[in-house]
């Protein structure tokens, strides 16, 4: 028992020591690997990247190195731009750099970095993927299968008709109707309570927004942009609605057999057997909830708006 303890401590403490020797040594780079831009006070070089980021670093890296560090704002950060640097950033090391960071987006409208998507990497990321790969896609199998062979069905059937047939848009209620059907047992168009495209559509668009507050922390109680009024709009409707599912889960009579997503985290939530009783709460059921609601919906919203150019 001591010796599994040290090693959850030595799992919570690693990512710490790794971030303050990042920011220790970064000064550092600028010797080991060349020169590097030079950083403008509060705003680090934030100033450099334009309006096209990607054109303004791959000039930059072109005239420092392919691992250039810069500070962007108060968070230290490293661009890597040769194949090898990235083999060493993404393969070698991979999961020293797995983390992603905590920024307003994962803070609001993901229960504090609760689900999987913006968790940092360790101990209960790894247990958290192991538990949807084994216990709750995997089953699922099956219905997937029905529902490619109803999709193919019906595409079938309009080719006979001779009807024009958009094949993104349908590929794309394929997928959010199988994770839809996954997550609560039913499709997305049987509960007609929420918008749910639109929440998706929103936060999705948030999350992926240029905050400014992210990088320089001491503004983000202005809310110069008023992206963390708009993020705590949006988490408070998706709260209702992960909310509103999980009290008719717990509400029903056949709690406990429910065979599909949510069923299954709430019964693990309760359940003194499960691995993830001690650790797993209700939170973490709604934020992994969003998290693969986003995944399906998301994923049908980007292949209507291809299907359409």
């Amino acid at each position: 028992m001591g010796g599994a303890g040290n090693s959850d401590d030595t799992n919570k403490t690693a990512p710490i020591a790794i971030y303050l020797l990042l920011i220790i040594l970064l000064p550092l780079f600028g010797l080991l690997f060349g020169a590097q831009p030079k950083s403008a006070p509060r705003l680090g070089n934030l100033h450099m990247l334009g309006r096209l980021p990607h054109r303004a670093l791959t000039k930059l890296a072109q005239k420092y190195g392919p691992i250039m560090p810069l500070r962007l704002g108060h968070v230290p950060t490293i661009v890597v731009s040769s194949p090898r640097a990235a083999e060493l950033f993404l393969k070698q090391y991979d999961a020293v750099f797995a983390s992603p960071p905590i920024f307003q987006a994962s803070r609001y409208m993901s229960y504090g970095a609760k689900g999987i998507g913006f968790t940092p990497y360790g101990d209960f990321w790894r247990r958290a993927r192991r538990m949807c790969t084994l216990h709750l896609l995997t089953p699922a199998k099956g219905l997937r299968t029905a529902e490619i062979e109803v999709a193919v069905r019906r595409l079938v059937e309009a080719s006979v008709a001779r009807e024009v047939v958009d094949v993104g848009e349908r590929v794309g209620e394929l997928v959010e109707g199988i994770v839809f059907k996954m997550l609560v047992g039913k499709r997305m168009e049987e509960d007609k309570r929420y918008d749910w495209k639109g929440i998706v559509r929103e936060g999705v668009a948030l999350a992926g927004a240029f905050n400014f507050a992210d990088f320089v922390p001491y503004l983000a109680p202005l809310d110069l942009q008023g992206l963390t009024r708009k993020m705590k709009a949006v988490s408070k409707v998706a709260d209702e609605m992960v909310e509103n599912i999980i009290e008719d889960y717990l509400k029903g009579e056949d709690f406990g057999q429910q065979r599909d997503i949510v069923g299954t985290m709430l019964a693990m939530m309760v359940n003194p057997n499960s691995e993830f009783f001690s650790t797993f709460d209700r939170e973490n059921v709604k934020a992994i909830m969003l998290d693969l609601f986003v995944a399906g919906i998301d994923t049908s919203l980007q292949t209507n708006g291809h299907s359409r150019r």
